[in-house]
Protein backbone atom coordinates (compact mmCIF):
# COMPACT_ATOMS: atom_id res chain seq x y z
CA UNK A 1 0.00 0.00 0.00
CA UNK A 2 2.98 2.29 0.49
CA UNK A 3 3.66 2.38 -3.25
CA UNK A 4 0.02 3.12 -4.00
CA UNK A 5 0.04 5.89 -1.38
CA UNK A 6 3.10 7.44 -3.05
CA UNK A 7 1.31 7.20 -6.40
CA UNK A 8 -1.81 8.93 -5.04
CA UNK A 9 0.17 11.72 -3.39
CA UNK A 10 2.39 12.24 -6.42
CA UNK A 11 -0.35 12.45 -9.06
CA UNK A 12 -2.53 14.72 -6.90
CA UNK A 13 0.06 17.05 -5.40
CA UNK A 14 1.79 17.54 -8.76
CA UNK A 15 -1.54 17.49 -10.67
CA UNK A 16 -0.32 14.97 -13.23
CA UNK A 17 -2.32 14.74 -16.44
CA UNK A 18 -2.14 11.98 -19.04
CA UNK A 19 -2.11 12.48 -22.84
CA UNK A 20 -4.39 15.49 -22.51
CA UNK A 21 -4.03 18.53 -20.25
CA UNK A 22 -7.64 18.07 -19.14
CA UNK A 23 -7.35 14.38 -18.15
CA UNK A 24 -5.88 14.22 -14.66
CA UNK A 25 -4.81 10.98 -13.01
CA UNK A 26 -6.12 12.36 -9.71
CA UNK A 27 -9.64 11.62 -10.97
CA UNK A 28 -9.12 8.06 -9.63
CA UNK A 29 -8.39 8.93 -5.95
CA UNK A 30 -11.02 11.68 -6.15
CA UNK A 31 -13.74 9.18 -7.12
CA UNK A 32 -12.54 6.59 -4.59
CA UNK A 33 -12.40 9.24 -1.86
CA UNK A 34 -15.91 10.41 -2.75
CA UNK A 35 -17.26 6.84 -2.54
CA UNK A 36 -15.51 6.02 0.75
CA UNK A 37 -16.52 9.32 2.35
CA UNK A 38 -20.24 9.01 1.64
CA UNK A 39 -20.32 5.28 2.38
CA UNK A 40 -18.96 6.02 5.86
CA UNK A 41 -20.84 9.22 6.58
CA UNK A 42 -24.49 8.55 5.82
CA UNK A 43 -25.32 11.70 7.73
CA UNK A 44 -22.74 14.49 7.72
CA UNK A 45 -22.38 16.29 11.03
CA UNK A 46 -20.17 19.37 11.25
CA UNK A 47 -18.39 19.81 14.58
CA UNK A 48 -18.08 23.28 16.11
CA UNK A 49 -14.37 23.30 15.34
CA UNK A 50 -14.93 22.99 11.57
CA UNK A 51 -18.19 24.92 11.36
CA UNK A 52 -16.67 28.39 10.58
CA UNK A 53 -14.71 26.97 7.64
CA UNK A 54 -17.76 25.06 6.37
CA UNK A 55 -19.94 28.18 6.73
CA UNK A 56 -17.50 30.46 4.88
CA UNK A 57 -16.98 27.86 2.17
CA UNK A 58 -20.77 27.63 1.71
CA UNK A 59 -21.21 31.42 1.58
CA UNK A 60 -18.36 31.74 -0.89
CA UNK A 61 -19.80 29.00 -3.11
CA UNK A 62 -23.27 30.60 -3.10
CA UNK A 63 -21.76 33.98 -3.91
CA UNK A 64 -19.72 32.49 -6.76
CA UNK A 65 -22.89 30.87 -8.09
CA UNK A 66 -24.66 34.24 -8.11
CA UNK A 67 -21.72 35.85 -9.92
CA UNK A 68 -21.76 33.08 -12.50
CA UNK A 69 -25.46 33.67 -13.08
CA UNK A 70 -24.78 37.29 -14.11
CA UNK A 71 -21.70 36.43 -16.19
CA UNK A 72 -22.26 37.49 -19.84
CA UNK A 73 -20.91 34.25 -21.32
CA UNK A 74 -20.75 31.43 -18.80
CA UNK A 75 -18.67 28.30 -19.34
CA UNK A 76 -17.14 25.61 -17.15
CA UNK A 77 -13.72 27.22 -17.52
CA UNK A 78 -14.97 30.67 -16.49
CA UNK A 79 -17.27 29.48 -13.67
CA UNK A 80 -16.10 30.30 -10.15
CA UNK A 81 -18.68 27.94 -8.65
CA UNK A 82 -17.10 25.11 -10.64
CA UNK A 83 -13.71 26.16 -9.23
CA UNK A 84 -15.12 25.88 -5.71
CA UNK A 85 -16.51 22.47 -6.58
CA UNK A 86 -13.08 21.25 -7.74
CA UNK A 87 -11.52 22.24 -4.41
CA UNK A 88 -13.69 19.62 -2.71
CA UNK A 89 -13.77 16.98 -5.43
CA UNK A 90 -10.14 17.11 -6.58
CA UNK A 91 -8.32 18.34 -3.47
CA UNK A 92 -10.35 17.24 -0.41
CA UNK A 93 -11.51 13.79 -1.54
CA UNK A 94 -8.05 12.62 -2.74
CA UNK A 95 -6.59 13.88 0.56
CA UNK A 96 -9.29 12.03 2.50
CA UNK A 97 -8.69 8.83 0.54
CA UNK A 98 -4.93 9.08 1.11
CA UNK A 99 -4.92 9.96 4.82
CA UNK A 100 -8.00 8.15 6.15
CA UNK A 101 -8.38 5.16 3.86
CA UNK A 102 -4.84 4.25 2.77
CA UNK A 103 -2.66 5.56 5.61
CA UNK A 104 -5.33 5.29 8.33
CA UNK A 105 -3.95 8.36 10.06
CA UNK A 106 -0.35 7.12 10.25
CA UNK A 107 1.71 10.33 10.15
CA UNK A 108 5.01 8.45 10.02
CA UNK A 109 3.92 6.83 6.76
CA UNK A 110 2.71 10.20 5.49
CA UNK A 111 6.16 11.70 6.03
CA UNK A 112 7.69 8.77 4.16
CA UNK A 113 5.45 9.12 1.12
CA UNK A 114 6.12 12.88 0.97
CA UNK A 115 9.85 12.16 1.21
CA UNK A 116 9.77 9.53 -1.54
CA UNK A 117 7.56 11.71 -3.75
CA UNK A 118 10.03 14.57 -3.43
CA UNK A 119 12.92 12.23 -4.23
CA UNK A 120 11.13 10.89 -7.33
CA UNK A 121 10.45 14.43 -8.50
CA UNK A 122 14.09 15.35 -7.88
CA UNK A 123 15.24 12.33 -9.89
CA UNK A 124 13.03 13.44 -12.80
CA UNK A 125 14.45 16.94 -12.41
CA UNK A 126 18.03 15.69 -12.66
CA UNK A 127 17.21 13.65 -15.78
CA UNK A 128 15.61 16.59 -17.54
CA UNK A 129 18.30 19.01 -16.38
CA UNK A 130 21.08 16.80 -17.74
CA UNK A 131 19.18 15.87 -20.92
CA UNK A 132 16.71 18.72 -21.66
CA UNK A 133 15.52 17.02 -24.86
CA UNK A 134 13.82 14.38 -22.65
CA UNK A 135 11.29 17.03 -21.67
CA UNK A 136 9.66 16.88 -25.11
CA UNK A 137 8.52 13.21 -25.09
CA UNK A 138 7.79 13.20 -21.34
CA UNK A 139 5.74 16.38 -21.52
CA UNK A 140 3.86 14.99 -24.53
CA UNK A 141 2.91 11.74 -22.76
CA UNK A 142 1.64 13.66 -19.75
CA UNK A 143 -0.50 16.11 -21.67
CA UNK A 144 1.82 19.12 -21.51
CA UNK A 145 2.98 19.29 -25.14
CA UNK A 146 1.94 22.95 -25.41
CA UNK A 147 3.80 24.01 -22.25
CA UNK A 148 5.87 27.21 -22.30
CA UNK A 149 8.68 25.10 -20.84
CA UNK A 150 9.20 23.57 -24.29
CA UNK A 151 9.76 26.92 -26.01
CA UNK A 152 13.25 27.42 -27.41
CA UNK A 153 14.25 29.90 -24.74
CA UNK A 154 12.92 27.76 -21.89
CA UNK A 155 13.82 24.21 -22.89
CA UNK A 156 17.19 24.31 -21.15
CA UNK A 157 16.43 26.81 -18.40
CA UNK A 158 13.12 25.96 -16.67
CA UNK A 159 10.40 23.37 -16.14
CA UNK A 160 12.63 20.48 -15.05
CA UNK A 161 10.27 17.96 -13.51
CA UNK A 162 6.83 16.46 -13.87
CA UNK A 163 4.07 18.71 -12.61
CA UNK A 164 1.32 20.89 -14.02
CA UNK A 165 2.45 23.48 -11.48
CA UNK A 166 6.21 23.18 -12.03
CA UNK A 167 6.55 26.94 -12.66
CA UNK A 168 4.22 27.95 -9.84
CA UNK A 169 3.27 26.10 -6.66
CA UNK A 170 5.23 22.85 -6.76
CA UNK A 171 8.77 24.27 -6.25
CA UNK A 172 7.66 26.63 -3.49
CA UNK A 173 5.67 24.00 -1.60
CA UNK A 174 8.36 21.34 -1.98
CA UNK A 175 10.98 23.61 -0.43
CA UNK A 176 8.74 24.86 2.38
CA UNK A 177 7.40 21.41 3.31
CA UNK A 178 10.91 19.93 3.18
CA UNK A 179 12.06 22.46 5.77
CA UNK A 180 8.87 22.12 7.80
CA UNK A 181 8.71 18.32 8.03
CA UNK A 182 12.24 17.02 7.50
CA UNK A 183 13.79 19.22 10.14
CA UNK A 184 17.04 17.31 10.65
CA UNK A 185 17.52 15.98 7.13
CA UNK A 186 20.01 18.50 5.78
CA UNK A 187 20.66 16.49 2.61
CA UNK A 188 17.02 16.33 1.52
CA UNK A 189 16.37 19.98 2.32
CA UNK A 190 19.45 21.11 0.43
CA UNK A 191 18.69 18.84 -2.53
CA UNK A 192 15.11 20.06 -2.85
CA UNK A 193 16.10 23.70 -2.46
CA UNK A 194 18.97 23.63 -4.96
CA UNK A 195 16.92 21.87 -7.63
CA UNK A 196 13.67 23.79 -7.21
CA UNK A 197 15.19 27.27 -7.14
CA UNK A 198 16.16 26.59 -10.76
CA UNK A 199 12.48 26.03 -11.57
CA UNK A 200 11.07 28.97 -9.67
CA UNK A 201 12.40 32.21 -8.24
CA UNK A 202 9.81 31.93 -5.47
CA UNK A 203 11.67 28.91 -4.09
CA UNK A 204 14.19 31.36 -2.62
CA UNK A 205 11.43 33.02 -0.59
CA UNK A 206 10.17 29.59 0.41
CA UNK A 207 13.66 28.56 1.54
CA UNK A 208 14.02 31.64 3.73
CA UNK A 209 10.58 31.06 5.26
CA UNK A 210 11.39 27.39 5.79
CA UNK A 211 14.65 28.18 7.58
CA UNK A 212 13.05 30.76 9.84
CA UNK A 213 9.84 28.86 10.59
CA UNK A 214 10.76 25.21 10.11
CA UNK A 215 11.83 24.48 13.67
CA UNK A 216 14.51 21.92 14.32
CA UNK A 217 17.71 22.70 16.14
CA UNK A 218 18.77 26.31 15.98
CA UNK A 219 22.23 25.51 14.73
CA UNK A 220 20.70 23.90 11.64
CA UNK A 221 19.02 27.18 10.74
CA UNK A 222 22.29 29.01 11.14
CA UNK A 223 24.07 26.32 9.16
CA UNK A 224 21.65 26.56 6.24
CA UNK A 225 21.87 30.35 6.16
CA UNK A 226 25.64 30.10 6.30
CA UNK A 227 25.58 27.50 3.49
CA UNK A 228 23.59 29.79 1.19
CA UNK A 229 25.98 32.68 1.85
CA UNK A 230 28.99 30.40 1.38
CA UNK A 231 27.78 29.14 -2.00
CA UNK A 232 27.15 32.66 -3.19
CA UNK A 233 30.54 33.91 -1.95
CA UNK A 234 32.71 31.16 -3.44
CA UNK A 235 30.86 30.46 -6.64
CA UNK A 236 29.47 33.91 -7.16
CA UNK A 237 27.38 35.35 -9.90
CA UNK A 238 28.88 33.24 -12.71
CA UNK A 239 27.54 30.01 -11.18
CA UNK A 240 24.10 31.52 -10.69
CA UNK A 241 24.09 32.85 -14.26
CA UNK A 242 25.03 29.47 -15.78
CA UNK A 243 23.00 27.08 -13.63
CA UNK A 244 20.21 29.27 -12.30
CA UNK A 245 19.38 31.69 -15.14
CA UNK A 246 15.94 32.52 -13.77
CA UNK A 247 17.43 33.47 -10.40
CA UNK A 248 20.10 35.51 -12.19
CA UNK A 249 17.53 37.38 -14.28
CA UNK A 250 15.24 37.98 -11.32
CA UNK A 251 17.61 38.88 -8.50
CA UNK A 252 20.82 40.04 -10.21
CA UNK A 253 19.68 41.77 -13.40
CA UNK A 254 16.19 42.64 -12.18
CA UNK A 255 17.15 43.62 -8.65
CA UNK A 256 14.55 41.24 -7.24
CA UNK A 257 11.63 43.08 -8.81
CA UNK A 258 11.53 41.70 -12.37
CA UNK A 259 8.46 39.49 -11.90
CA UNK A 260 6.71 42.14 -9.80
CA UNK A 261 7.35 44.77 -12.47
CA UNK A 262 5.88 42.53 -15.19
CA UNK A 263 2.79 41.75 -13.12
CA UNK A 264 2.20 45.38 -12.20
CA UNK A 265 2.70 46.72 -15.72
CA UNK A 266 0.70 44.09 -17.65
CA UNK A 267 -1.70 42.38 -15.24
CA UNK A 268 -3.08 45.08 -12.92
CA UNK A 269 -6.16 46.76 -14.39
CA UNK A 270 -9.92 47.13 -14.02
CA UNK A 271 -12.42 46.65 -16.82
CA UNK A 272 -14.28 49.85 -16.04
CA UNK A 273 -14.48 52.75 -13.61
CA UNK A 274 -15.35 51.79 -10.07
CA UNK A 275 -18.50 52.81 -8.27
CA UNK A 276 -19.89 51.49 -4.99
CA UNK A 277 -21.54 48.52 -6.70
CA UNK A 278 -18.56 47.42 -8.81
CA UNK A 279 -16.18 48.03 -5.92
CA UNK A 280 -18.23 45.62 -3.83
CA UNK A 281 -19.36 43.09 -6.44
CA UNK A 282 -17.04 43.51 -9.42
CA UNK A 283 -18.04 43.30 -13.09
CA UNK A 284 -18.87 39.53 -13.26
CA UNK A 285 -16.30 39.05 -16.03
CA UNK A 286 -13.53 36.48 -15.73
CA UNK A 287 -10.33 38.08 -17.10
CA UNK A 288 -8.10 35.07 -16.47
CA UNK A 289 -5.68 34.42 -19.34
CA UNK A 290 -7.07 30.89 -19.73
CA UNK A 291 -10.69 31.94 -20.35
CA UNK A 292 -11.03 35.64 -21.14
CA UNK A 293 -12.44 36.91 -24.40
CA UNK A 294 -11.46 40.44 -23.48
CA UNK A 295 -8.67 42.32 -25.20
CA UNK A 296 -6.68 42.25 -21.96
CA UNK A 297 -6.15 39.52 -19.43
CA UNK A 298 -4.49 39.01 -16.07
CA UNK A 299 -2.79 36.10 -14.29
CA UNK A 300 -2.98 37.75 -10.86
CA UNK A 301 -5.61 36.11 -8.68
CA UNK A 302 -6.52 39.27 -6.77
CA UNK A 303 -7.05 41.26 -9.98
CA UNK A 304 -9.14 38.46 -11.51
CA UNK A 305 -11.22 38.27 -8.33
CA UNK A 306 -11.64 42.05 -8.08
CA UNK A 307 -12.95 42.26 -11.64
CA UNK A 308 -15.19 39.25 -11.16
CA UNK A 309 -16.66 39.66 -7.68
CA UNK A 310 -15.20 42.78 -6.09
CA UNK A 311 -14.07 43.16 -2.50
CA UNK A 312 -16.80 40.80 -1.27
CA UNK A 313 -15.22 37.91 -3.19
CA UNK A 314 -11.73 38.83 -2.00
CA UNK A 315 -12.85 39.19 1.62
CA UNK A 316 -14.68 35.84 1.69
CA UNK A 317 -11.69 34.07 0.14
CA UNK A 318 -9.28 35.61 2.66
CA UNK A 319 -11.49 34.46 5.53
CA UNK A 320 -11.65 30.98 3.96
CA UNK A 321 -7.89 30.42 3.78
CA UNK A 322 -7.44 32.05 7.21
CA UNK A 323 -9.91 29.60 8.80
CA UNK A 324 -8.29 26.70 6.95
CA UNK A 325 -4.82 27.71 8.14
CA UNK A 326 -6.01 27.90 11.75
CA UNK A 327 -7.52 24.44 11.49
CA UNK A 328 -4.33 22.94 10.08
CA UNK A 329 -1.83 24.33 12.56
CA UNK A 330 -2.15 24.77 16.31
CA UNK A 331 1.08 26.78 16.18
CA UNK A 332 0.01 30.38 15.47
CA UNK A 333 3.20 31.22 13.58
CA UNK A 334 2.79 28.20 11.28
CA UNK A 335 -0.86 29.13 10.67
CA UNK A 336 -0.04 32.76 9.84
CA UNK A 337 2.75 31.75 7.45
CA UNK A 338 0.49 29.22 5.68
CA UNK A 339 -2.16 31.93 5.32
CA UNK A 340 0.45 34.35 3.90
CA UNK A 341 1.64 31.66 1.47
CA UNK A 342 -1.93 31.44 0.16
CA UNK A 343 -1.96 35.22 -0.30
CA UNK A 344 1.38 35.08 -2.11
CA UNK A 345 0.20 32.31 -4.45
CA UNK A 346 -2.96 34.22 -5.31
CA UNK A 347 -0.83 37.23 -6.19
CA UNK A 348 1.02 35.33 -8.90
CA UNK A 349 -1.91 33.21 -10.07
CA UNK A 350 -5.50 32.22 -9.34
CA UNK A 351 -5.69 29.56 -6.60
CA UNK A 352 -9.45 29.10 -6.28
CA UNK A 353 -9.64 25.59 -7.67
CA UNK A 354 -7.77 22.29 -7.45
CA UNK A 355 -4.09 22.73 -6.76
CA UNK A 356 -1.20 21.67 -4.57
CA UNK A 357 -1.90 24.31 -1.92
CA UNK A 358 -5.44 23.12 -1.17
CA UNK A 359 -4.56 19.43 -1.51
CA UNK A 360 -1.66 19.78 0.91
CA UNK A 361 -3.85 21.85 3.24
CA UNK A 362 -6.41 19.05 3.43
CA UNK A 363 -3.69 16.40 3.80
CA UNK A 364 -2.20 18.24 6.78
CA UNK A 365 -5.64 18.95 8.25
CA UNK A 366 -6.85 15.35 7.96
CA UNK A 367 -3.55 13.94 9.23
CA UNK A 368 -4.04 16.04 12.35
CA UNK A 369 -7.67 14.92 12.70
CA UNK A 370 -7.05 11.19 12.18
CA UNK A 371 -3.52 10.88 13.60
CA UNK A 372 -2.92 7.78 15.70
Amino acid sequence: MLYFAIFVFFITFYRISFLSSSVYLLFLPAILGFIYFFSKYKKIEISRKYFPFFLIFSFLSIYCGLLDFFQPKISIDSSFLFRMFTIILFSFFPAYYLVKVILKGDNYKLERIIKYSFLIQTFIFILMFLIPSLKIPIYSVFGMADSVNLYDGNLESRGFGLSSEINFMSPFLMVYIAFLIFKDNIFLKSLVFITQIINSNMALISGILGILVGGGKKYLKLFMLFLFLLIYYFFGISLIKNFMPRVYEEYILGGGSRTADILLSHHVFLLDKLDIFSLSFGFQVNISSSVTQQGRYSDMGWIIMMNYGGFVLIFLFLILIFCLSKLIFSNKLYAIVWFLIGILFNTKGMIIGMNGYFFLSFVLLLSRKYSK
